[in-house]
């Protein structure tokens, strides 16, 4: 593994103290990027070192990037038959092939 370059990593100028004290006063990522002045990713990954080190920083809720349609996906995994005997294959290609004819 290739050692990092001096002055790759961006300073927000954002200590653990203070990051740790918003951390756990703020109820969302986006609330945390805000007074940080970091991306969301960057305090999701300083959350996670931190945690790493055992810092019983509080859950954060996540939001999801993208829209799931639960319904849709429950009507799939009724529709998807019995595996056993090898047949996982053809149950794919076949509930595949259904999926796109009922579009």
């Amino acid at each position: 593994m290739a050692a990092r370059k001096k002055g790759k990593r961006k300073d927000y100028g954002v200590s653990d103290e203070k990051f740790i004290l918003i951390w756990q006063t703020s109820s969302s990522i986006d609330e945390v990027a805000q007074k940080t002045g970091m991306p969301a990713a960057i305090c999701h990954a300083r959350a996670s070192f931190y945690r790493r080190k055992q810092v019983k920083l509080k859950a954060m809720p996540r939001k999801s990037t993208r829209g799931l349609d639960v319904e849709k996906m429950n009507r799939i995994i009724e529709q998807i038959p019995p595996v056993g005997n090898g047949n996982a294959d053809k149950v794919i290609r076949e509930t595949l092939k259904r999926l796109e004819k009922d579009k």
